[in-house]
């Protein structure tokens, strides 16, 4: 399933959302200009190091000078393919930009770093003794996904769906469907295969869509 538009008539210019694709993007543009040693040290630094941000591992002097507290918010930054680029910024710009519109560009910026933040430290702290960096903007992402949720249930999200290898069908679903079927999925691979499976942090994304559903509430501006 892949999304690539909602039906929500925009009131402004979603100003946060263009500036996360462009931080985002410029951050990976980054690491591509670095050599790979250069990028896993970067990695190391702005990622999220379990083990270091619980204390029970003390990161090497050389990387030692960033904060590992800050590594919370620059994690969310950081990407390790383009694949997982990508289908972040697909997901950013599909969803973004009608939760900026309904909560303003502050309370949205918060809401995106803290289900950013939320779920980094959640999936770090179920694996605190390891030494495998959390990077990406998925659980920030996911943080979207549930509010978008709650805010517009009913609004229609056009998404591909493959049919055959090479072949997609367009469909019009309402976000309730979609991003119901997006969570069950995360669920199911959390409960019956890993909360780490294949790399992915599904926990993060878990934890980063329920906080965003509970950030609603919140931060919505009262009329």
């Amino acid at each position: 399933m892949i999304p690539f538009k909602d039906e929500r008539p925009l009131s402004r210019i979603p100003v946060v959302t263009v500036m996360l694709i462009l931080a985002v993007a410029s951050v990976y543009l980054w690491q591509l200009r670095l050599s790979a040693n250069q990028d896993m040290t970067a990695i190391f630094i702005f990622g999220v190091t379990p083990s270091e941000l619980f204390g029970y591992r003390i990161p090497p002097p050389h990387m030692a000078w960033f904060p590992e507290f800050a590594t919370l918010i620059t994690y969310q930054f950081l990407h390790g393919g383009v694949v997982h680029l990508l289908g972040n910024l697909l997901y950013l710009w599909v969803f973004s930009p009608a939760v900026e519109d309904t909560f303003g560009p502050w309370r949205f910026a918060i809401l995106y770093l803290v289900a950013g933040i939320a779920s980094g430290l959640v999936q770090a702290a179920t694996m605190s003794d390891q030494t495998v960096q959390i990077i990406g903007a998925s659980g920030s992402i996911s943080g979207l996904l549930g509010a978008y949720l709650l805010l517009f249930p009913k609004g229609r999200i056009h998404v591909l769906v493959p049919v055959y290898i090479v072949y997609f069908k367009r469909y019009r679903w309402p976000a309730a469907v979609f991003i119901g079927l997006w969570i069950l999925i995360q669920v199911v691979i959390a409960l019956l295969v890993s909360p780490v499976a294949g790399g992915v942090a599904v926990l993060a994304h878990i934890v980063g869509f329920g906080t965003g559903m509970a950030l609603v509430p919140l931060l919505r501006p009262r009329k």
